[in-house]
Formats: C-alpha cells, sequence, structure tokens
C-alpha cells in the first residue's frame, strides 16, 4: 500500500503554524485533488458560538436503553471451541462485567441464522415442498449447542442483560410466493409468525 499527503499538508509538517492557532484543511464531496487549506483557528479557552454544543443536563428526553452486541452462531461456536475455559471465562467478563470490562448490558440475539452463521437455518426446518403452519418441528437445537451456554454465561455475570430476540429474516414458513387477499392467508401467516415468537421465547 502506497501512502501520501498532499503539498498543503506537507508544508503545514515543516512550517510551524503561529503560536495558539491551528492548521485546518478541509476535504468535502466537491473537493478536487487535495484537501483545500482553510483559513487558521484560534486554539483556547475561547469558544466560537457556531462550533460549540451546550449540553443542557436539566433537560431529559429519550433514556439510552443500554449498550451492547449479538452473540451470533460463529461468534458463540469461536468462544467455546478456540478458547480455554479460563481464557472463556476471562473474555466474557471483559465484555460483560461492568468492575472487571465494559460492562455490556444488551444483546440483540437472532432468531434462527444470521449472516454471521456457521450455516443458514430457522427453527421450523422443512424439506422442500413441505411446511410446518402448526410448528410441530419446531426446534431451537442448533442454539443450544452453542449461543445458549455463552448467553447463560453472560447472564450469570450481569443479570441484569437485556435480550432481544430479533429475527433477520421471516421464517421459512411465512415466506410464500403469493399475493395474499385480506384476511386471508396474510392473517394466518401472521398468526403463525406469532405463534414461533412465542415458542422461542418458551424454549429459551
Amino acid at each position: 500500500m502506497h501512502c501520501s499527503i498532499g503539498k498543503a499538508q506537507e508544508r503545514a509538517l515543516t512550517t510551524n503554524p503561529p503560536a495558539g492557532m491551528v492548521r485546518v484543511f478541509e476535504s468535502t464531496e466537491h473537493t478536487i485533488g487535495e484537501p483545500e487549506e482553510r483559513s487558521p483557528i484560534s486554539f483556547g479557552p475561547q469558544r466560537a458560538p457556531a462550533l460549540t454544543i451546550f449540553v443542557d443536563d436539566a433537560k431529559r428526553y429519550q433514556t439510552m436503553g443500554g449498550f451492547g452486541a449479538s452473540i451470533t452462531d460463529s461468534s458463540a461456536w469461536l468462544l467455546r471451541n478456540k478458547l480455554s475455559d479460563s481464557q472463556f471465562q476471562k473474555i466474557m467478563e471483559m465484555l460483560f462485567d461492568g468492575e472487571k470490562g465494559i460492562g455490556l448490558n444488551l444483546l440483540r440475539q437472532p432468531m434462527g441464522s444470521s449472516d454471521f452463521a456457521r450455516e443458514d437455518y430457522t427453527y421450523d426446518d422443512m424439506p422442500p415442498g413441505q411446511s410446518d403452519p402448526e410448528l410441530r418441528h419446531f426446534s431451537i437445537e442448533k442454539d443450544q449447542r452453542y449461543i445458549i451456554p455463552v448467553l447463560r454465561a453472560a447472564l450469570a455475570i450481569n443479570p441484569q442483560i437485556k435480550i432481544l430476540a430479533t429475527p433477520w429474516s421471516p421464517p421459512g414458513l411465512d415466506e410464500i410466493q403469493r399475493f395474499p387477499s385480506p384476511g386471508g392467508a396474510a392473517a394466518r401467516e401472521l398468526r403463525n409468525h406469532g405463534q414461533l415468537f412465542r415458542e422461542i421465547c418458551k424454549g429459551l
């Protein structure tokens, strides 16, 4: 990889700006070539009103629900298969312990596979051409291999973690290639989808 800097920036590196001043280079969608040098600005306790953000901590709006990530199939597999037990415990504490680590407290969990899974699957996979609207073949067995044990380990460290279950795509039983009539097939598929959500909560 070859990296270079523009002539204006090169001059800035060899020429010291005036005391208390900062050189400014600007690049926008209209810039052609190297960034353009703008007027220097003063660096000090004085604030430019147009560039200052004032935070009024007396006003409250929405609250922050949490900060977190997602324990996907691939990440859970790596955590349980590529780390020793002591390494696994240490990295979990680094992730979810507020004293020993960053204290993540929100997990957005895929309902079935995601784009970070080792294989594509849902909780009710059926052979091509077959469907299971009653969810008789519902199973979270694939999540029980790695994802759920890692989730339980996270909850053991921080029982206050919020888990948001989210489908990355509609389950196979909902992916219908037709234009449903009002109150007919669409309503039936919606009920099936709601039932799937309920079974997932029960299974977890």
